[in-house]
């Protein structure tokens, strides 16, 4: 199953079934500890025991250009625990856990413009011969104003792990 989104005729056969079979083959005796490592996770995210959104923060996309994921992430944790002055709630975080998940959301091209990669079908100049279509791209000039100049968001978000108060 780990390797069935590598292959689309098999990835579009799973259905939630698997959810089913993996709580049964569980909870045979039999069942190996991976297999009941995944089935508690499904009874957690079942009885919604999920892990805490705190906030979340859009990156400026200057500062975080070139840098990773975990760049990214260890930054922020260690902004996040150098504004934290109460040890107490210190402390807590650090006995619970904090996961700072780097999201990147955009049109499926990255910091392309994805309109600039789109052909579309205009009317040939030339009628002599019936009328022909074809493909053309659309210089940014010639695109609406309602489209967007920046492609590409970062977000962090932070979670904690356990219910803190």
């Amino acid at each position: 199953m780990s390797t069935a989104f590598e292959h689309p005729e098999v990835y579009t056969n799973l259905t939630d079934s698997i959810l089913h079979l993996i709580e049964f083959q569980a909870s045979q005796d039999t069942a190996s500890s991976q297999l009941q490592s995944a089935n508690a996770l499904l009874h957690r995210i079942k009885i919604r025991d999920l892990y805490r959104f705190v906030s979340e923060k859009l990156l400026d996309p200057q500062k975080w250009e070139n840098s990773s994921k975990v760049e990214i992430r260890k930054a922020v944790e260690n902004g996040i625990k150098n504004k934290i002055h109460d040890d107490r709630i210190l402390n807590k975080l650090k006995r619970c856990g904090m996961y700072v998940d780097i999201v990147k959301i955009n049109y499926g091209m990255g910091k392309k413009n994805p309109v600039e990669h789109i052909k579309f079908y205009l009317r040939s100049t030339d009628f002599d011969d019936g009328s022909q279509l074809e493909a053309q791209t659309i210089k940014s000039h010639q695109i609406s104003c309602f489209v967007p100049h920046v492609f590409e968001e970062v977000y962090a978000r932070v979670y904690v792990l356990c219910r803190v108060q």
